[in-house]
């Protein structure tokens, strides 16, 4: 939205809250000005249905937070997924190439070698001996 934008929906909240703009010009301005940066990615309509639903539900005057509630509950995914602010489809990490290779070296470390391999089963058939065993001789 635009300062002219803002200053229109000051309007309209000013009418539903008398009390929404700062009485004083310089208070007013920073305020404006807070607005138009918050504001920045979305439309007037959207800031004015926003502002509606807020007149609507709010004893208070609105916020921001109030506003981007409403305006969070008025976008589609795909709306919501355009607004963010990095590519969401390409990876955090910056070089991929590294990434890969820490993989690899964990799963390296996550795997066990043949001899220990060969270890386990020679203990696996000696408890399975065992059990067996002791279960002839309990007969």
């Amino acid at each position: 939205m635009t300062k002219e934008d803002v200053a229109k929906l000051f309007m309209l909240l000013k009418a539903a809250y008398p009390s929404f703009v700062p009485e004083r010009a310089e208070e007013a301005e920073i305020k404006i000005n807070l607005w138009v940066q918050m504001f920045s990615r979305n439309t007037y309509t959207e800031c004015e249905w926003a502002a509606q639903r807020c007149i609507e539900t709010c004893i208070y005057p609105p916020t921001v937070a109030d506003m981007k509630q409403w305006l969070g509950m008025n976008l589609t995914r795909d709306d919501k997924i355009a607004r963010l602010p990095f590519d969401y489809t390409k990876p955090v990490y910056a070089n991929e190439a590294y990434m890969e290779a820490k993989f690899e070296e964990l799963m390296r470390t996550l795997t066990v070698p043949k001899e220990s391999m060969i270890w386990l089963g020679v203990m696996a058939i000696g408890v399975l001996m065992i059990a067996v065993g002791c279960l002839i001789w309990s007969i």
